[in-house]
């Protein structure tokens, strides 16, 4: 096929009759490649190198190894499923397993605090709708976190405080490190090892019962408070105390009082001690 004797052709560019086809380097008439559009225009390959292409088929594996030096897993196969999918790799998975990513937020989390409050702060100025209903939905999780408590009692406080614990340790480390106190404890040491849950009442206030969910009274919010501020946040240092407590603990107008919670802190025998106002421990 010929173009018509009429058609005008841009300058240095002049009608082609044959082409070479780069798949099997054959020169062929201009009509046995497809067209691209409209124009003169046409394909790259040949039509019979077009027709006997077939693309690749990507297998997706069972079992992967992660890409990270210092992965937990020391180089052994895992299962695809500890790899978050990205549809850009060749095999359909991350290269990172699931846990190495995660101990890398948390390490940058750790590392920039700043950079991340400013980016949040940034993110609520240019989305204000989206930040208020965030708060809204986190205000009304709470409240029905806190009716279900009331409802279903004590024995199913667990179920929804198990979180409690998680969520404070992310606060303690870079508070131990901010002070310059030693840092090694678990989630477990804020257990209670009679119960195997989290404490229900206060140590040192006993009529206070602790609050898990941050209710209206900050005085019965629950706090970790270290025994012997010296020895930092270590297993066996640490206790759930309520936010009244801590407060007196360290601004306690009462010296010999203050005394007193340290004495039952650590654990000594109960001494008599001349105190001008009653004591809020004469009937434990």
């Amino acid at each position: 096929m010929t173009p018509p004797q009429d058609t005008v052709y841009p300058e240095n560019q002049l009608p082609q009759h044959t082409k070479v086809c780069p798949k099997c380097g054959i020169e062929k008439p201009i009509d046995d490649f497809y067209r691209r559009n409209e124009r003169v225009n046409r394909s790259s390959y040949c039509k019979k190198c077009c027709n006997a292409y077939k693309p690749k088929q990507t297998i997706f594996p069972t079992v992967k190894i992660c890409c990270c030096v210092d992965c937990i897993h020391t180089g052994e196969e895992q299962s695809v499923s500890n790899f978050h999918r990205n549809h850009r790799k060749r095999d359909g998975y991350n290269p990172s397993c699931k846990d190495c990513v995660r101990e890398a937020s948390k390490r940058f989390r750790l590392n920039n605090p700043d950079k991340i409050r400013q980016w949040q702060k940034e993110w609520a100025e240019e989305n204000p709708e989206k930040f208020n209903a965030k708060k809204l939905r986190a205000n009304l999780k709470r409240r029905i976190q806190r009716e279900a408590i009331k409802e279903l009692g004590v024995k199913n406080i667990k179920k929804f405080t198990h979180g409690w614990s998680r969520n404070i340790m992310w606060g303690i480390k870079p508070r131990a490190e901010k002070k310059g106190v030693p840092f090694d404890m678990k989630e477990s040491d804020l257990v209670d090892t009679r119960t195997g849950k989290l404490p229900e009442f206060c140590p040192i206030f006993p009529h206070i019962k602790l609050d898990y969910d941050a209710g209206s009274d900050r005085r019965t919010w629950a706090c970790v408070d270290r025994i012997v501020p010296e020895l930092g946040y270590t297993s066996g240092n640490v206790w759930v105390i309520s936010q009244a407590a801590n407060t007196w603990k360290s601004n306690g107008s009462n010296p010999a009082e203050r005394s007193r919670i340290v004495e039952i802190m650590i654990g000594r025998t109960k001494k008599k001690v001349n105190v001008q106002q009653p004591s809020l421990f004469d009937n434990l």
